[in-house]
């Protein structure tokens, strides 16, 4: 990617929606109380759910998004509504972290329904990697914690193959990132397949 890193700062916050293969990416409105109704869903979910337990009152979850708002605002993070394009149905959320880090950048509160597009989540990934180390010229992804009961999380990174095991000593979490040549090492196999192939709009 030829382009400044800070411009493509710039245009990922200033962009409307992201699109890809499987899904657009969305922006969280921080005052939306429909949006905030459907993080409280999809964080929800019954089955493999591994996030931390939050609060399932609307109005605390707009509070927390007042805060997040700042650091939208400040550069730092971008929270997306992820719609998927073959259920017609917003199924996943993401945020992408530490945008203010000159070298790295992170993600969290990754979840999907589990009615979801099946390879939608590896889309997701994908595009997230491809933000972080072609358009904006990251040289690291992490560190982020999986837990260790979370084996389905667990198989999609093994079949990505990009994460390495960080050195931090956790009885509950394994600690992992991804590398920039790591990912660029497996990422055609997918860019074959249309995923991660993503666009701003």
């Amino acid at each position: 990617m030829n382009s400044n890193p800070n411009d493509q700062l710039d245009k990922l916050f200033n962009s409307a929606k992201l699109s890809s293969k499987l899904v657009h990416f969305e922006k969280i409105k921080f005052d939306s109380e429909s949006d905030a109704a459907l993080i409280i869903k999809l964080r929800g979910r019954s089955k493999s759910n591994y996030l931390k337990v939050g609060s399932s009152s609307v109005s605390d979850q707009l509070k927390y998004l007042e805060s997040y708002n700042s650091n939208f605002l400040e550069k730092k993070e971008i929270y997306y509504k992820i719609f998927d394009k073959n259920k017609n149905f917003y199924s996943g959320l993401v945020r992408i972290t530490e945008l203010n880090n000159k070298k790295n950048f992170n993600w969290e509160s990754f979840v999907f329904s589990e009615d979801c597009t099946p390879m939608a989540p590896i889309d997701v990934m994908m595009c997230v990697y491809k933000i972080g180390f072609v358009f904006l010229d990251r040289d690291v992804c992490g560190p982020w914690a999986v837990d260790k009961k979370h084996n389905e999380m667990m198989k999609i990174h093994d079949f990505c193959k990009m994460y390495s095991n960080s050195n931090k000593k956790d009885k509950s979490y394994h600690w992992m990132h991804v590398e920039k040549k790591a990912f660029y090492k497996e990422i055609d196999r997918f860019y074959s397949l249309g995923l991660g192939d993503i666009n701003y709009d």
